[in-house]
């Protein structure tokens, strides 16, 4: 569905008296809301190995717009050129010997990474970073833009902005916004059932992005 097409669908369900950009700034809050639950864009993650190692250097800066909980997988390479090798995620309470981990860095644009809990020794090691890329923002200026929330769930974009028209001024209606409310948190949780079954299942690959199936 296209910006407008939702817009149309939500104008047909509840009377109101919002702008077209006041739904546009609605519809951003959910969509980051949406992204933040389930992570999901078009079907794709996208792999990125522009970052590599510094010697004795344990911080280095994330891929602009990714934050941690974006990452779905890292990796750093053995020897410059050779295999990748796992990388996991710690917490700060975790106990970090013996492994290769990936830690929140200082801020929220950065991670730290750890070779046995000291700094690589190694410059120009590439980091392979794999992460859901965040959604763009939605224009008033472009309304027939799509989404890039994944199509299979623009349901979810489409009652939540419902829910945030009767929550609100004028277009206050409690029944509408309860009802709408409720189809949101069964399309939520069947949409997480469907992403659980399918990660489950292979996926493909190709140069830049890869599809779950």
């Amino acid at each position: 569905m296209t910006i407008q097409e939702i817009i149309n669908y939500v104008d047909r369900k509840i009377i109101n008296s919002e702008t077209d950009a006041n739904k546009v700034i609605d519809l951003n809050r959910i969509q980051d809301r949406i992204f933040n639950e389930l992570g999901r864009l078009s079907n794709t993650y996208t792999i990125d190995v522009t970052k590599t190692t510094t010697s004795g250097t344990a911080e280095y800066s994330l891929v602009t717009g990714v934050r941690i909980e974006d990452i779905v997988k890292m990796q750093i390479e053995e020897s410059s050129g050779g295999e990748y090798l796992d990388v996991d995620y710690a917490g700060v309470n975790d106990d970090i010997y013996g492994r290769r981990v990936y830690m929140r860095g200082s801020d929220a644009t950065k991670f730290y990474y750890y070779d046995n809990e000291v700094a690589v020794t190694t410059t120009g090691l590439k980091f392979k970073i794999i992460y859901y890329p965040r959604p763009a923002t939605l224009e008033v200026g472009t309304l027939t833009k799509v989404p890039d929330l994944d199509t299979d769930f623009h349901d979810l974009l489409c009652f939540g902005l419902i829910v945030e028209l009767a929550s609100q001024g004028d277009n206050y209606d409690k029944s509408v916004a309860d009802y709408y409310q409720q189809k949101y948190d069964e399309a939520m949780f069947n949409t997480k059932k469907q992403l659980s079954d399918r990660m489950n299942e292979a996926f493909t690959t190709d140069s830049e992005n890869q599809e779950w199936w």
